[in-house]
Formats: C-alpha cells, structure tokens, sequence
C-alpha cells in the first residue's frame, strides 16, 4: 500500500526524531487507527514498533561506526533519555 510505504519512508527520514503517530498519520494523510490497522496489515508490525527498529538499527550502526557517547547517539536517534534507550537497546540486541 502506498500510503504505508509514504508512512515507513516518512520514518526513515525522521529517524532523529522521537516517535509521534499523530504526525506520521498528518503526513500520510490518515487517521491514527487507518494508518495502524494498515501498516500492521501490510508489515506485522505497529508504526511505533517499525520506528524503533529504524532508530535501533541507526544508533547500533552508530555506536560501531563513530566515537560518539552513548547519550549523543541516544540523542542523535531520537531517545531524550539516554538510560531509556539503553534498556531499549539491550532488550533488542542483548
């Protein structure tokens, strides 16, 4: 669907950005509920679940990548609490 591609590629983007589904769905052009049921039915996964991978992913690539202290790349990937993206990321990667 279109519209959930507009939606994951609008996430990619923001990736620096804490996760709002207001504005995920202002863009997209949908309701919170049309976009959520869409995106869970075309990708398993809720929007909010989708962006996390992506900011994970980033800040995982980041901490191998850079010199950066935990709190810029917590930062950097749109985490405002560094030690809440800690436990978010050892929860996903262990």
């Amino acid at each position: 669907d279109e519209r959930v591609r507009r939606a994951a590629s609008y996430l990619a983007a923001t990736v620096d950005e804490p996760f709002v589904m207001a504005k995920v769905a202002a863009h997209c052009g949908l309701s919170e509920s049309r976009l959520g049921h869409l995106f869970r039915a075309e990708l398993g996964t809720s929007p909010q679940r989708f962006s996390e991978q992506l900011r994970l992913d980033t800040a995982r690539s980041l901490l191998a990548t850079t010199n950066l202290p935990v709190g810029e790349v917590a930062r950097e990937t749109g985490f405002a609490d560094a030690l809440y993206f800690s436990r978010r990321f050892r929860k996903h990667f262990g």
